[in-house]
């Protein structure tokens, strides 16, 4: 028995969100999918964290428990096979039980705007906007910065032992998006 882990890059659009919930349409139910298929039998996932519906990811972890039959190698090449509209950069063994929720130390959250003209190949990547007012959202995001409390952005009866937690960064990067023409 060992436990993998998978970091995974994934197009929120086509997900209903990662959690299963009760349509199928879930990150989860189709990594459980995939994963079942391949170790012919129930094959369920821890995860890092979960997005909602329409969120992207470019580096979620993920873990579950195999038999150890399969070389990491090969697994990884079987699952960008299987899955889809998710992509899988790395697969590695840690150590057995390894709980991705409790054992992240950090999280990145990135929101790009598009400032150019409308384009297909963006629409579902970011929010456009005819200009943005990068020193006052600048400005406002420094009101984040430093430990704050967020009890009440969490569920009821939540497990974790604290709901406080410590923004490092908040930032406005302009960058270009010249690339598609």
């Amino acid at each position: 028995m060992r436990t993998v882990r998978i970091i995974i890059e994934y197009d929120g659009g086509c997900f209903l969100g990662f959690q299963q919930q009760r349509d199928d349409n879930t990150l989860q139910f189709e990594l459980e999918r995939v994963l079942s298929d391949i170790y012919k039998g129930r094959c369920p996932v821890k995860y890092a964290g979960r997005t909602d519906r329409g969120v992207h990811a470019k580096a979620q972890v993920v873990v579950f428990d195999d038999n150890g039959k399969i070389p990491l190698s090969n697994l990884l090449r079987i699952l960008n096979r299987r899955l889809r509209d998710i992509y899988v950069h790395s697969v590695d063994e840690v150590e057995l039980g390894f709980d991705p929720r409790r054992c992240a130390t950090n999280r990145q959250y990135e929101y790009w705007c598009y400032t150019g003209e409308k384009h297909v190949f963006l629409d579902r990547f970011m929010w456009y906007r005819s200009e943005l007012p990068i020193e006052a959202i600048t400005q406002y995001l420094r009101g984040f910065l430093g430990k704050h409390d967020f009890f009440y952005l969490s569920k009821l009866n939540t497990q974790v032992g604290s709901t406080k937690r410590e923004i490092f960064r908040a930032d406005v990067v302009p960058r270009s998006y010249d690339f598609l023409g």
